[in-house]
């Protein structure tokens, strides 16, 4: 079973459409046919994030979602100097969380930050890709 880390914008994304590939996410986790990971640093920038900009009924979704997550891990790697020329400070505890967790899939919707040159160098133990392209992996 492929174990999934979630970027805090999948969360978003899937708060905001019950028809998109990140809602699907969680509805496949449901079925136990994934297992979703995560971290608090990314739960509490997706809920800072539904907060601001979202209805507060939609809070209530986020925290419906968060209880398919098999793991959520508060680790303390906030910033790893030597990611720092890799990528932007903010999104390093992310990539370091998806190698500490275990995860094979790294999904995320910030394709500028995560799926660029710099990053495929590192030669990361997961592979980053956003959750549409890990739904149709999965049909191939």
């Amino acid at each position: 079973m492929d174990k999934l880390f979630l970027d805090a914008n999948v969360i978003f994304s899937a708060v905001c459409s019950s028809s998109g590939a990140s809602n699907f996410l969680f509805q496949l986790a449901k079925k136990k046919k994934i297992i979703l990971l995560s971290s608090f640093y990314a739960l509490n920038e997706a809920k800072i994030n539904i907060g601001r900009k979202l209805k507060v009924e939609k809070l209530i979704l986020f925290y419906e979602l968060i209880s398919e997550f098999t793991k959520i891990d508060n680790f303390n790697h906030d910033f790893d100097k030597k990611y720092e020329k890799f990528i932007v400070g903010k999104d390093i505890p992310i990539l370091v969380g998806a190698g500490k967790m275990g995860a094979d899939f790294l999904l995320t919707l910030d394709k500028k930050d995560f799926m660029n040159a710099k990053i495929a160098k590192l030669k990361l133990p997961f592979t980053i890709m956003s959750p549409g392209e890990y739904l149709r992996s999965l049909v191939k």
